[in-house]
């Protein structure tokens, strides 16, 4: 055993220049592989770190087994530049202002009454306390009083926890509170997550799934094609072993530890980079996600995860390799057509969410796996069922490819592997890139338009409060119209919502708005005017003294809602600043018709370029494979007769016949996922897209394959001119 491990270690680290090339491909396949798949580690341990901190922001509610509410929870939320900006109104049960049950995550204590904590995105946006009309608090456990690394899930996440001012309440209306989970409890607890936020990171399902699909599986095509790069080294000493009369068992065994040994050099090489950069990053490009400090530092077992998958993939990949003595004595290898068995059943997993009409994501994601991991397999057996076509033409030097291909479909078939799979994954990702899932922002809203309206509403309404926001929203801009909203008194149980006017004249300044002059001869609304109020607004419109306030049962006159009106853009911060004083105080943008970037978009543009660039790396190294296995094919073919510029068509075919039959076949699986996709609503069918990205990466590769050929019949002129031309024949 000692001998045959040296033997590997001697093969592995050998200084002859014939085993060179293996040694560069194997060492940076394994590098970049292991790099890949610890960063997808990392990313997957920061998804589950993030859910565990917000699902701790989730309090618990009282139930039979659980005792008493403690605190009231009443979320609101207004958007500020795009972004969404979540209120959690808190207030304690008298008693309980000090209980440590009912203090948030991230805070030391609960704020003062008036008083409030931001979180530290809202600080790096620019915005303090003040700017939103509220009174900083230095309750927070992080820098300078903000919510800790405990209250947040990322950098950028906008939290905002506040009480109601001295004498005012929130009514009980909200979210009855026991206390906030410690860690223990949430790691104990299923379906416990943050319901009032939207998630500021991937969720752990999503997470996996992109990983695998984006990572995972191309990191491990990469590296098990580079374990069969060429050796002559590794060819002679397997063949001497063997008539020795080693086992063959014993042989794979060697040159399993040769791959290993290789592939171990790479990983340390990539779990090293991981080291030295991981700290220093907060976030994944293109992902707008801001970790928190650390959070993005690869821990110990995901080095030893990423590095032991690679080390274990290239030792069975080499070990399972063949081991013919000859390449004379080679049999030709029959591909069975079991191997598109994958690729049809996962086509029919994401054409059955459509078809059979049910919300089936999961089963459209397994169907995405199954085509990912299948079209790789089934890469050789369409190109040997093409070339058995292709080899009834004419042409010697197509018939001598197909011949080739027919022969040996799994290593005539490598680039074409690489190239379907790319394909199909960039159609995956353009459709869900640009799909609901995505969110595109879009549209128009108050704070960007030409005109502004805003629905408000508070708890706890107390005379004055209509003027305390008239008054401070006049002190921001005196030009946006504040109306009373309640509804319209009538004898029966039915209320029908109303905005109170008085004065038909204060509409005037809002004629364009309106789409016309507000008041008739007589100084009252129009028909028209009424009609924009019911339509658009849902409101009616009445004299103020025919407003009835609140919406419970029982007429009261104390108004607690409120329609703000102007002409022109107003912010959602402005109007949160009007009203901040006033308990709960709830804006909605009435104009808006944006949609949120879908956090899932920067990811799925993220893992999509880290698949591109670990695809590209294989199938550029696959292109040098290919152009060794020309010239060195030339030396033999020029033997026969054939012009090395023959030789270099044959090896031409030899590429485009597996391109030409597998990216059909992936091209058209991108089509269906992203067709069927809209069912379950995961896509957009975007066949331009999917066209102009498959082309793009035929153009690319073939400018590749080109400048190979160009550099190749160079050196083949080069050599010409310095050995003479028997030098092609040794």
């Amino acid at each position: 055993m000692i001998t045959a491990v040296r033997l590997a270690l001697r093969l592995a680290l050998s200084r002859d220049a014939r085993q060179r090339w293996r040694q560069v491909s194997i060492i940076g396949s394994a590098a970049l592989a292991a790099f890949v798949l610890v960063l997808g580690v990392v990313v997957v341990a920061a998804s589950a770190e993030v859910e565990a901190k917000l699902s701790a922001r989730m309090p618990i509610s009282p139930t039979d087994d659980i005792g008493e509410s403690l605190l009231t929870l009443t979320p609101r939320g207004f958007v500020i530049e795009d972004q969404e900006v979540f209120l959690r109104w808190i207030e304690p049960l008298p008693g309980h202002e000090d209980d440590p049950d009912v203090v948030p995550p991230g805070l030391a204590r609960l704020p003062e009454p008036g008083e409030a904590v931001l979180s530290p995105g809202l600080v790096q946006l620019g915005y303090d306390a003040a700017d939103l009309g509220l009174v900083s608090s230095g309750a927070g456990t992080g820098v300078d009083g903000t919510i800790g690394p405990e209250g947040v899930g990322t950098q950028d996440e906008l939290v905002v926890w506040v009480r109601p001012e001295e004498g005012r309440s929130l009514e009980g209306e909200g979210i009855a509170v026991v206390r906030f989970p410690s860690s223990t409890e949430v790691a104990a607890m299923e379906d416990h997550e943050d319901v009032l936020a939207d998630y500021p990171m991937l969720r752990l399902t999503e997470a996996s799934t992109l990983v695998l699909t984006f990572f995972v599986i191309p990191a491990l095509l990469m590296l098990v094609l580079s374990t069969r790069a060429r050796s002559e080294v590794r060819t002679e000493r397997s063949e001497f072993l063997l008539l020795l009369g080693v086992s063959r068992t014993l042989v794979r065994g060697i040159l399993a530890l040769e791959g290993a040994v290789l592939a171990g050099v790479g990983a340390l090489a990539g779990a090293f980079v991981h080291v030295l950069i991981g700290p220093t990053f907060t976030t994944v490009p293109l992902t707008g996600t801001n970790f928190l400090p650390g959070a993005l530092q690869a821990q110990p077992f995901a080095l030893l995860d990423g590095s032991a998958l690679v080390v274990a993939t290239a030792a069975f990949a080499c070990a399972a390799g063949r081991l013919e003595p000859s390449l004379r004595l080679r049999p030709m290898r029959r591909v069975s057509g079991w191997r598109a068995v994958p690729v049809l059943l996962g086509t029919l997993a994401v054409a059955s969410t459509a078809l059979l009409k049910i919300d089936g994501t999961a089963l459209f994601v397994v169907g995405v796996l199954f085509v990912a991991l299948g079209l790789p397999v089934s890469a050789a057996w369409f190109a040997q069922q093409a070339a058995r076509v292709w080899g009834r033409r004419p042409d010697p030097a197509v018939w001598m490819a197909s011949a080739r291909i027919v022969h040996d479909p799994q290593r005539a078939a490598r680039v074409a592997a690489l190239l379907g799979l790319s394909v199909f994954l960039g159609a995956t990702s353009v459709s869900m890139y640009l799909g609901p899932m995505g969110g595109m922002t879009s549209g128009s809203s108050s704070s960007s338009g030409a005109a502004a309206a805003y629905s408000v509403d508070w708890l706890d309404g107390r005379d004055g409060d209509l003027m305390t926001l008239t008054q401070r929203m006049a002190d921001i801009d005196d030009a946006v119209l504040v109306l009373p909203v309640g509804h319209e008194a009538s004898a029966d149980d039915y209320r029908v919502p109303a905005v109170g006017l008085d004065d038909c004249a204060t509409l005037e300044p809002l004629a364009g708005f309106l789409g016309g002059a507000p008041c008739d001869s007589s100084g009252a609304p129009t028909s028209q005017v009424r009609d924009t109020f019911r339509e658009a607004l849902d409101l009616e419109i009445v004299e103020t003294s025919g407003l009835v306030g609140g919406s419970g049962s029982g007429d009261s006159q104390v108004i607690s809602a409120a329609l703000l009106l102007a002409d022109h853009s107003v912010s959602a911060a402005s109007v949160h600043h009007a009203g901040a004083p006033l308990p709960g105080f709830n804006p909605a943008d009435l104009m808006s018709t944006r949609m949120s970037w879908g956090v899932i978009a920067g990811w799925i543009a993220a893992v999509w370029a880290i698949s591109v660039l670990t695809l590209g790396a294989a199938v550029l190294r696959e292109l040098i494979e290919h152009a060794r296995e020309v010239h060195r094919d030339t030396r033999r073919l020029v033997l026969i007769g054939l012009e090395p510029a023959e030789s270099a068509r044959v090896g031409r075919w030899t590429l485009l016949i597996p391109i030409a039959a597998t990216i059909p076949v992936s091209f058209v699986c991108g089509l269906l996922a992203s067709f069927f996709g809209t069912g379950p609503e995961v896509t957009r069918y975007t066949p331009a897209w999917i066209t102009l990205y498959t082309v793009i990466a035929l153009v690319m590769t073939g400018v590749a394959v080109a400048a190979g050929g160009l550099m190749t019949a160079a050196d083949r002129r080069r050599g010409r001119r310095t050995r003479g031309p028997r030098a092609l024949q040794r």
